[in-house]
């Protein structure tokens, strides 16, 4: 029955944000303390200016070194040991902000829209999150757990 639903009935109206000028350090510790894996980005207006997530600060920090880099440490937002390659992630993580990594290409979605229909379109374009948007204005996300709790209450 999840194909009547639409996402303002299952979107998350408690949205994390990122600020363009927040470093990428920044913003893994706020991935961190929120439990989560990506954000939108907005501009001080709430204008939803891209997306960044966990992978894409790795696809950063890794970026001269991923042969190196050790296994078992995925999450750059979570807390594990130091070594050299990491004191230089944790470096370049630092020297680089939001803006010049984000996502720009987001794929959004109204609270109207079909659940079912981003559904598809996650899986399709292999993504964990849609950014709800009303008038440039993000509104709330619909990710993965979101699909999950539909499937898990039905």
């Amino acid at each position: 029955m999840a194909h009547s639903l639409t996402v303002k009935d299952v979107m998350e109206k408690n949205v994390i944000t990122l600020s363009p000028e927040m470093s990428l350090e920044q913003a893994s510790k706020v991935f961190s303390q929120n439990t989560i894996s990506g954000a939108p980005v907005v501009d001080q207006g709430g204008n939803l200016k891209g997306v960044l997530s966990q992978t894409d600060l790795l696809r950063i920090a890794t970026s001269d070194d991923i042969a190196d880099f050790p296994s078992g440490t995925f999450y750059i937002g979570m807390p594990y040991w130091r070594t050299p390659l990491l004191e230089t992630i944790f470096e370049k993580l630092e020297d680089t902000n939001v803006e010049e990594t984000m996502n720009t290409d987001v794929i959004t979605c109204s609270p109207n829209d079909d659940i079912s229909v981003i559904a598809t379109t996650m899986r399709h374009n292999k993504i964990h999150r849609v950014i709800v948007v009303e008038d440039q204005k993000v509104v709330g996300i619909v990710s993965s757990l979101c699909l999950l709790q539909v499937l898990e209450k039905h």
